[in-house]
């Protein structure tokens, strides 16, 4: 069926592609942070990932 409710912060339903026991679906994987880590000033540091890495700002807005 998919669900898995081993953990309070889990997924709520597994991907379809996994369930069925498919290969996953050919697309680039993203991620994403909601929080300011560092300042322009700020030393750079390595960041440990493979392959090339876009940090893209989709859109800022003050609350």
């Amino acid at each position: 069926s998919g669900e898995f409710r081993r953990f309070a912060n889990a997924i709520r339903k597994l991907p379809e592609w996994y369930v069925e026991g498919k290969p996953k679906p050919p697309t680039k994987r993203v991620a994403f942070t909601t929080w300011k880590h560092y300042n322009k000033d700020d030393p750079l540091l390595e960041s440990g990932l493979i392959g090339p890495v876009k940090i893209l700002v989709a859109a800022r807005r003050l609350v």
